[in-house]
């Protein structure tokens, strides 16, 4: 049964394997990556994105060896941190591109903002490596 949890990791996943789809192959150069990741918050342009009815993605950035995506929560849910961590985990590590830049020191960041009061961050996930 599709919850509205489900369909915002579906949502969340769909984007951020989107956004590295182009990026399959990592060379090992720190800059050539670094150029990579701003590349990919370029095809997922413009912002912000409708996700589903309960979620938008307000921002994707590259900074440095770091790929945050900041979403808005556009209704009223609670953000179970540890079973959202566990659920992206699954879905960059079952991702190929993601899972490679993983292997070249690259942070996935996902930020969930409140509702009504965006500056509010209700939860921030960093995934670094594959358990």
């Amino acid at each position: 049964m599709w919850t509205p949890r489900r369909i915002l990791i579906a949502g969340l996943c769909a984007l951020g394997v989107a956004g590295l789809a182009a990026l399959f192959f990592w060379p090992s150069d720190g800059r050539e990556v670094e150029r990579q990741l701003q590349d990919a918050v370029e095809a997922m342009r413009p912002f912000p994105r409708r996700i589903d009815d309960a979620t938008e993605l307000m921002e994707a950035r590259a900074d440095g060896r770091r790929m945050i995506y900041v979403y808005r929560l556009l209704r009223e849910v609670p953000v179970e941190v540890d079973q959202q961590r566990r659920s992206l985990e699954r879905v960059v590590c079952s991702a190929e591109p993601m899972r490679n830049a993983l292997r070249e020191g690259v942070v996935f960041v996902y930020e969930y903002r409140a509702k009504d009061e965006p500056a509010r961050v209700l939860a921030r996930i960093e995934i670094s490596r594959c358990p």
